[in-house]
């Protein structure tokens, strides 16, 4: 029996310890041993297409409009196409005025990448900029993505997603932002590697040459970096090409976001599958960086079943223990969350539910790809467009 619990203990602490410390260590260790050096080049301007779907999405699209109109960028040099995925809250009216922008409107409700494969064939811009409907852009995020694309083996940069109005967050909206912060060190490291493995599909800059039509079932902030990698450029993070939004303040959408992400992520992987085996090194960062920490509840269960036998030990019990410490923190958090709370004490209560939603999401979204329920099309989080 012990010899089991070991098993099962140290199996699961070992994977979480890899997961979520492990592979920053090796990746910082062969940033050292083999960094990409590549220099930018500020004069380098070439013709941009900013392309995005908007889905009901009237309440953001002025401030995307003015945001737009404000880049620092010749403004002959870029075009602004916009396709709207069956809009009924007057979007496609409003767009319709805009004699500045390429417009679509789609008659069914078709999802993300159908919206943008609708306006895809009309961007005429050497390099294309994805972005979404509710990410408002810096004014120099154009130029601080296309100073990169003078090198011919940098294929795609992906920009820095930045929460707004921090200091009026609940737990939820602090929750994700600490959750960016942990993802944008992370993406620090692979960068300078040439190696960053996913993008932000509201900050996402690729050679037109090398995008194909998408994949309506993958999300393309999975597919395009994929497939970019596969082909052998090298995949930059640019923290100077800034976007804002507002983070979700609402626990059923952060639910809804996550489990909906793991799952087109799981079903992307399986597509994509023969494309990541082209890269051995894409694959292992697959695998470190997103497939085994959507498993991180299991994980931490099965880690606290070992320890449970195994307590009378320093390691086990100490986990076991505090494992129960922290469950009580989210069962407190939880019941605080409706009230949102603003005092300091109560952050690591209220932080504590939001990491048990995330990771409850997590699995919920694994199931839901499992049983073929993963969607294709999304629903807008309210609380990011107040």
């Amino acid at each position: 029996m012990d010899a089991l619990s070991s098993i099962l203990f140290w199996g699961c602490f070992g994977i979480l310890i890899y997961i979520y410390a492990g592979y920053i260590l090796i990746l910082q260790i062969k940033v050292r041993l083999h960094p990409f050096r590549h220099k930018p080049d500020e004069s380098h301007q070439p013709a941009i297409s900013i392309l995005f779907a908007a889905r009901n999405e009237m309440a953001s699209l002025p401030a995307k409009m003015e945001s737009i109109r404000n880049l620092r960028y010749p403004r002959e040099k870029v075009q602004t196409l916009i396709a709207s995925d069956a809009s009924t809250d007057g979007a496609d009216e409003y767009l319709a005025a805009q004699d500045d922008v390429h417009f679509t409107a789609l008659k069914s409700h078709q999802g993300k990448n159908a919206s943008l494969n609708a306006i895809l064939p009309h961007a005429k811009g050497d390099v294309l900029f994805f972005t979404d409907a509710n990410t408002i852009l810096h004014p120099g995020c154009l130029q601080a993505a296309a100073r990169h694309f003078h090198d011919p083996h940098v294929g795609l940069i992906v920009g820095e997603l930045t929460f707004k109005q921090e200091e009026n967050w609940n737990a939820v909206g602090r929750g994700a932002g600490l959750y960016w912060k942990y993802e944008n060190h992370i993406k620090r490291l692979e960068s300078r590697l040439g190696s960053l493995l996913v993008g932000g599909g509201s900050l996402l800059i690729v050679r037109r040459s090398l995008v194909e039509t998408l994949d309506p079932r993958i999300a393309n902030d999975l597919e395009i970096p994929a497939r970019v990698g596969a082909k052998g450029y090298k995949i930059l993070y640019e923290p100077e090409c800034l976007g804002f939004e507002k983070a979700h303040t609402r626990a059923g959408e952060e639910w809804g976001r996550t489990s909906r992400i793991v799952a087109r992520g799981l079903r992307g992987f399986v597509v994509l599958l023969p494309i990541f085996l082209k890269t051995p090194m894409r694959f292992w960062q697959f695998v470190s960086h997103k497939f085994l920490r959507w498993f991180t509840l299991p994980l931490v269960l099965g880690a606290m079943l070992g320890a449970w036998a195994l307590r009378d030990n320093f390691i086990p019990g100490a986990f076991f223990y505090l494992s129960l410490v922290g469950m009580l923190l989210a069962g407190i958090g939880l019941c605080a969350l409706p009230y949102s709370p603003a005092s300091k004490w109560m952050r690591p209560f209220t932080l504590a539910a939001h990491m048990t939603i995330m990771h409850c999401a997590a699995l919920w979204g694994i199931l839901k790809a499992l049983f073929g329920r993963t969607p294709a099309t999304w629903d807008i989080p309210e609380s990011t467009r107040e």
